[in-house]
C-alpha cells in the first residue's frame, strides 16, 4: 500500500503538528490493525456460521426422521396424527401418496 499526498494534505497533516512519515507510519500502522480485526471477526463468524448450520441440520434430520416414520405407520393411524398439521396449515400430501395403476394402452 502506497501513501500519495498533495500539497494541500500535506499542508493539513502539518498543521495538526504531525510530520508526513509520522502519518503514513500511524495510517500503516492502523491498516494492519484493521486488518487483524476484520479477519478475527470473519473467522467468528465462520465460526459461528457453522455451528448455527450444524444445530439446523441436526433439526432437519430429526424431522424428517419424524416424517418417515409416520409415512411407515398405516393409513387410519397416520389420519390422526396428519389431521391436525393440516388444520394448522401445513401441506400433508406426502404422507399419503398416490400410488397409479398404469394400464396398456390396448387393454388386452
Amino acid at each position: 500500500m502506497v501513501l500519495c499526498y498533495e500539497e494541500k494534505d500535506r499542508i493539513a497533516i502539518e498543521s495538526t503538528g504531525m510530520r508526513i512519515i509520522e502519518h503514513k507510519r500511524m495510517m500503516y500502522k492502523l491498516y494492519s490493525m484493521l486488518q487483524k480485526i476484520f479477519q478475527t471477526l470473519s473467522d467468528r463468524l465462520q465460526k459461528i456460521y457453522q455451528t448455527i448450520r450444524k444445530v439446523v441440520d441436526m433439526v432437519v434430520d430429526t424431522v424428517k426422521a419424524g416424517f418417515r416414520s409416520i409415512t411407515r405407520l398405516e393409513p387410519r393411524k397416520r389420519w390422526k396424527i396428519v389431521k391436525p398439521l393440516i388444520k394448522a396449515g401445513l401441506p400433508c400430501g406426502m404422507f399419503f401418496p398416490n400410488w397409479r395403476a398404469y394400464h396398456c394402452r390396448n387393454n388386452c
